[in-house]
C-alpha cells in the first residue's frame, strides 16, 4: 500500500493511504535533544531505505539542514550546511542525482547587503559536501523555484527574479541551464511585456522538452502552464482563473497534465494545456501551524491522488 509522507514545522507524518498511522516522529524544536530551531520545511524524497527531506535553521547559525531517516522514521543523521552571511534562508529544492547522492537548493537574504540570491548544494549519499554554487542572475533579486537534472546530468533551474528586463517592478521567470558541476552555460527570460511570471516547478515531459508551472501575477493573479521543447523555446503558455498559483504537476501516460494549486484546485489538462476539468479544493482545507499552510503537505497529497487521476 501506498504511503504518504506530511512535513510541516518540525512535524514529521507518515500515513498510509488507508488513515492508518505508521508512525509520528517529532523534528525540531521544541523537540527533546534537538540542537536546531527549525523555520521551513523544504522538500521530501522516499527511499528504499528511509527518507530524507531538508528545511532551513534558524538557529545556532543560520542554515540549511538535510536529514536522513529510517522507513520508520527514525533519525540516521543530520547535517547542516551553515551559512554565516545570511539574514534568512528558505528550502526551495532537493533532488536524487541517481545514487550517488543529492542536491539542495535554497533562497538566501544576505545580512550585509540586504542580496537575495539562490545557492546550490550537492553532496554525496551521507551528505558530505561535494560542491556548493551561488547565483543572482541578473544583479537584482534572484529566487530559486525548481531544478531538475538532464539525462546528460546537466541541470535546468527555474526561479524568478526582480526587474528581469520586463517593464515595471514585476517579477520575471529566469530558465537556467547549469552543468553537471552547476557552472551556468545559458540562462533566459521568460515573459512578455503584458505578462510577468513567477515560476515554481520545472519537469521533463515525455517528449524531451519541459513543463513548468508557477503563476501569472500581471494583470491577474493566475495559475500558469508553460511548456518548453527540447530547446528550452516556449511552445505555449496557459493560464487558469483559479485565483491560486500552480504547484506541482505530472504528465499522464497519454501527454495531459495534472496541476495541483495553492488552495488545492487540481487542473487536467490536454497535452496542448487546455483544461479538461477543474475540481475545486479537491484537497481539502488542510490544518494551519503557526499561521501558515505548508505546501509541501499539499504536493505530498497530491502526489497520492495523481495515480487514480490519470488512470
Amino acid at each position: 500500500m501506498k504511503k504518504i509522507a506530511l512535513i510541516y514545522f518540525g512535524i514529521f507524518f507518515l500515513a498510509q493511504l488507508s488513515a492508518q498511522s505508521t508512525f509520528q516522529v517529532s523534528y525540531g524544536a521544541p523537540a527533546a535533544n534537538w540542537p536546531f530551531k527549525t523555520k521551513q520545511v523544504g522538500k521530501l524524497i522516499e527511499l528504499s531505505d528511509g527518507y530524507v527531506f531538508t528545511c532551513s535553521a534558524l538557529a545556532p547559525n543560520k542554515g540549511e539542514l538535510l536529514i536522513k531517516t529510517t522507513l520508520n522514521g527514525d533519525t540516521l543523521w543530520t547535517r547542516k550546511y551553515n551559512n554565516p552571511q545570511a539574514h534568512s534562508v528558505y528550502s526551495r529544492a532537493l533532488i536524487p542525482i541517481g545514487n550517488n547522492g543529492f542536491l539542495i537548493g535554497y533562497d538566501v537574504i544576505w545580512a550585509a547587503s540586504a542580496e537575495h540570491k539562490c545557492e546550490l548544494i550537492r553532496v554525496d549519499s551521507t551528505g558530505q559536501v561535494m560542491w556548493t554554487t551561488d547565483y543572482n542572475i541578473t544583479n537584482f533579486e534572484t529566487w530559486l523555484g525548481d531544478i531538475v537534472q538532464n539525462p546528460d546530468g546537466s541541470f535546468e533551474m527555474v526561479g524568478y527574479s526582480l526587474n528581469s528586463g520586463l517593464p515595471g517592478n514585476y517579477y520575471g521567470t529566469i530558465l537556467v541551464h547549469l552543468s553537471s558541476t552547476g557552472q551556468v552555460i545559458s540562462s533566459k527570460k521568460l515573459g512578455t511585456t503584458s505578462t510577468w511570471y513567477e515560476a515554481f516547478s520545472i519537469k521533463i515531459t515525455s517528449d524531451g522538452g519541459y513543463i513548468i508551472t508557477g503563476k501569472s501575477f500581471y494583470p491577474d493573479n493566475k495559475c500558469m502552464l508553460v511548456k518548453l521543447d527540447a530547446n528550452e523555446n516556449i511552445l505555449w503558455n496557459k493560464v487558469y482563473d483559479v485565483n491560486a498559483a500552480a504547484g506541482n504537476v505530472e504528465e499522464a501516460p497519454n501527454g495531459e497534465f495534472v496541476i495541483n494549486t495553492g488552495n488545492g484546485t487540481i487542473i487536467k489538462t490536454n497535452a496542448n494545456g487546455n483544461p479538461v476539468w477543474c475540481k475545486k479544493e479537491i484537497i481539502a482545507n488542510l490544518e494551519v501551524v503557526q499561521g501558515m499552510v505548508i505546501t509541501a503537505i499539499m504536493e505530498l497529497l497530491f502526489q497520492a491522488i495523481v495515480p487514480i487521476i490519470i488512470k
